[in-house]
């Protein structure tokens, strides 16, 4: 699993960490956002947790696959958590 940002045109990356995902299976992706802490979850499990200050405040969020993969996304969608 990866992280990046974006800047002036190209793909940074922020934090790599090696997480096989079983194939032909759905997975859930989910990457929460609070000031300067960043979590990515896979499956509910913290795959990524680390503090950026680049991405500083509201922007726009997507998704990105290697060439060679086969790959479907549903349900995406994005958001303010509240209560947090």
């Amino acid at each position: 699993m990866s992280l990046y940002y974006t800047q002036n045109g190209g793909r940074r990356t922020l934090k790599y960490v090696d997480a096989p995902v079983a194939r032909n299976a759905w997975h859930t992706l989910r990457v929460e956002f609070s000031r300067k802490k960043i979590r990515a979850l896979l499956n509910g499990k913290a795959c990524i947790e680390m503090e950026d200050d680049r991405i500083a405040g509201a922007g726009a969020v997507g998704v990105w696959t290697k060439a060679d993969s086969v790959t479907l996304f549903d349900d995406f969608s994005y958001g303010t958590l509240t209560g947090r």
